[in-house]
């Protein structure tokens, strides 16, 4: 067109109308579209880090990944044997040192609040408990901490039986990784807001034999009751 032009903003971010104006020079125009480019992209980011991320849980190829690394090589680790137990017992202390101290931080914070936790008691029944914030948290991490005994206890007799410093090289890899990823570290170490993944309860590791089998470990074992349908006559 013959008459110059200017931008009218009011269209809404990146939608550029122009309209006619009298005797406005070019460079403007170009003035304007360049900040109305840089505040989208400003708005942009904004919107991308408005939300806290916590650490991203570590990818389950990581082992034979590790694996097929080790036997593409051929890489030798019977001779590093001694440095190993050293990294695996470094390892477990750090987990079980970082996991008590979450537990401790949990006392410390008192967060008001209570928790549902349904489980099942001794009858297979699943009941209904409640606990304050500070009391799950640390009973959750002494729960890690029991269950990480039990592990080291079978990476142990497997080093001892056969030998191998797979199972040692492995947990050295996987326990600061599965650190890294426990809802508690992530609340009470990183800082991240207990919601969404992180909300209480704790969502149970996924069981890979549960899955494979279609069971679910939650279910009662018990009939449910249901009304007979009109099917059934």
């Amino acid at each position: 067109p013959d008459s110059p032009s200017q931008i009218d903003l009011s269209a809404g971010p990146g939608h550029l109308a122009l309209v006619k104006n009298h005797g406005q020079p070019a460079e403007e125009v170009r003035e304007a579209a360049r900040a109305g480019a840089v505040a989208q992209d400003v708005r942009r980011l904004q919107r991308r880090h408005s939300t806290t991320t916590a650490p991203t849980p570590p990818p389950p190829q990581v082992v034979p990944a590790l694996l097929m690394v080790v036997k593409f090589f051929k890489l030798d680790f019977s001779l590093y044997v001694p440095q190993l137990r050293a990294g695996y017992a470094c390892a477990v202390a750090l987990t079980v040192l970082t996991t008590l101290m979450c537990g401790q931080l949990a006392q410390k914070k008192q967060e008001p609040g209570e928790v549902t936790v349904k489980e099942k008691n001794y009858q297979n029944i699943t009941v209904e408990k409640k606990f304050t914030i500070a009391d799950y948290d640390q009973r959750e991490a002494v729960s890690k901490v029991r269950a990480l005994c039990f592990q080291v206890a079978m990476t142990s007799f497997m080093h001892y039986k056969w030998g191998s410093p797979m199972p040692l090289l492995f947990q050295c890899v996987m326990l600061p990784m599965n650190l890294a990823d426990e809802p508690l570290v992530k609340i009470h170490v990183f800082g991240a807001p207990a919601e969404g993944k992180l909300a209480r309860p704790f969502a149970k590791p996924p069981n890979p034999l549960a899955d494979a089998l279609g069971v679910n470990p939650d279910a009662d074992d018990g009939a449910v009751a249901r009304k007979p349908s009109k099917k059934d006559d």
